[in-house]
């Protein structure tokens, strides 16, 4: 399960992080600790590479590792007739256009010692080579690939903006309550206050007696006191802001189903929203089925068909697995994956007999070899367990819960007694109420 160099996690966490990585940079490049890494015979552990630990280095640097015909290009190196020939990565650097020296590690192609490595595969000796890179190619002649997220970037920006922007909208106008407006006359310039309890007696020209007279909203507002009465020429408007815009789940909806749509993704994935109808929502599944294929094959045949050749040709040559390899038992590996989830287990299960059924696949096929021989015999134990205890196995009763009988063989089979023909022997006696002629009285 520890099969990752760094963090030392599983290998389903390398898989799910090569998507991602290819996604957002779009080369990675594995290596294969067999010695490469650590010295000796390695940590048998897998160390990543992302887009940004890859570069060019040095032109002297260059030239002491590779043929002068060779040339460089975004970290990858390609020989005279234009085909890959290594690349370099560094554990150190980031983020450079060029590595500085004794800080990169050169990887080269597959070595001629492991080219002749066929021959001594029982020895635990594999062919593949201990690095290997992977990307997005959609080019024959391509030399960096170009991240399936690069064209759903700007969409992806333009709605965390828009989402910023409308969040922040929303808590501003969550306080806001109203608006206040007032008539003001020509000649004035402030604006009209509350009129509040006088002084009769106090002189209605002094400046002191007319600042207690007035008192305004904020003034009010700031001692808490709660007001329903408004000043003449004074209203209260209750302010309609249209925030949350009650059209924003739908226009999200739109832009995350155009950023999952590049990768293949329907809106259901997109949107994490079911389809209310089961057919719609299957077919979705469906639409989003090959996009899954592919990047399945593309793991199963790029990353764990060569991790696995690796590390069994490692635990044989360490006499960790003591067994004699066949020839070609690097073509004889086989991945079962997880299967996409039913809906309705249901209909599943009822499709799945119909199938059974009309041949059109067996119960290995679906299992899988080593599940299918361990269900069979898990089977046959219950089933002797259930016998021994008198009670009823699961699945030897009808729909009804009548027992299913068990059947022999044909030629035990009990015939009526003369024969298959004894019916036919038999004297036929006429009906004397069918004979014509003869009628009751």
């Amino acid at each position: 399960p520890h099969c990752e160099f760094t963090y030392g996690k599983s290998l389903n966490w390398i898989l799910k992080t090569i998507v991602t990585a290819e996604d957002v940079g779009g080369n990675v490049i594995l290596v294969f600790d067999d010695g490469i890494l650590t010295g000796g015979n390695g940590t048998g552990t897998i160390r990543g590479f992302e887009a940004d630990e890859i570069a060019g280095v040095q032109d002297a640097e260059f030239a002491a590792r590779f043929p002068k015909s060779y040339r460089q290009s975004g970290g990858f190196v390609y020989d005279n007739f234009g085909r890959f020939a290594g690349a370099f990565v560094s554990t150190v650097q980031r983020g450079m256009q060029t590595f500085e020296k004794g800080k990169f590690i050169t990887l080269r192609r597959v070595s001629p010692e492991r080219s002749e490595c066929r021959r001594q595969l029982n020895a635990g000796c594999t062919s593949a080579a201990n690095w290997i890179a992977i990307g997005p190619m959609r080019r024959f002649n391509q030399g960096r690939a170009v991240p399936p997220g690069a064209s759903a970037l700007t969409t992806a920006v333009d709605l965390h903006e828009i989402l910023s922007s409308e969040t922040l909208a929303a808590k501003f106008n969550a306080q806001l309550v109203g608006q206040i407006i007032h008539e003001l006359d020509d000649d004035t310039s402030a604006a009209p206050g509350f009129g509040a309890p006088t002084d009769k007696g106090a002189n209605g020209t002094d400046a002191a007696a007319e600042a207690v007279k007035r008192v305004t909203l904020e003034h009010l507002r700031n001692i808490g006191i709660r007001y329903q009465d408004m000043p003449p020429k004074v209203k209260m408007e209750l302010l309609d802001t249209k925030r949350p815009n009650a059209n924003m789940p739908q226009f999200v909806d739109f832009l995350t189903g155009l950023i999952g749509g590049t990768h293949g993704l329907a809106r259901v994935y997109s949107t994490m929203k079911a389809q209310t109808s089961y057919t719609a929502f299957r077919g979705e599944q469906v639409m989003t089925w090959p996009s899954f294929e592919e990047a399945q094959k593309d793991l199963e045949r790029e990353v764990c068909d060569w991790a696995a050749r690796l590390a069994i040709a490692r635990a044989v040559k360490r006499g960790e697995i003591a067994a004699a390899l066949p020839d070609d038992w690097e073509y004889m590996l086989a991945w079962t994956w997880p299967k996409m989830r039913e809906v309705s287990e249901k209909d599943a299960q009822a499709a799945l007999k119909l199938k059974l059924e009309n041949g059109a696949t067996s119960l290995q096929r679906e299992l899988g070899p080593g599940e299918f021989d361990k269900i069979i015999a898990e089977r046959k134990r219950e089933k002797q367990a259930f016998d021994d205890a008198g009670l009823i196995y699961p699945g030897t009763t009808t729909a009804s819960g009548a027992m299913v009988e068990e059947t022999g063989d044909e030629d035990t089979e009990t015939k009526p007694e003369g024969g298959d023909n004894a019916d036919n022997d038999k004297e036929i006696q006429p009906d004397e109420d069918a004979l014509p002629g003869n009628v009751r009285g």
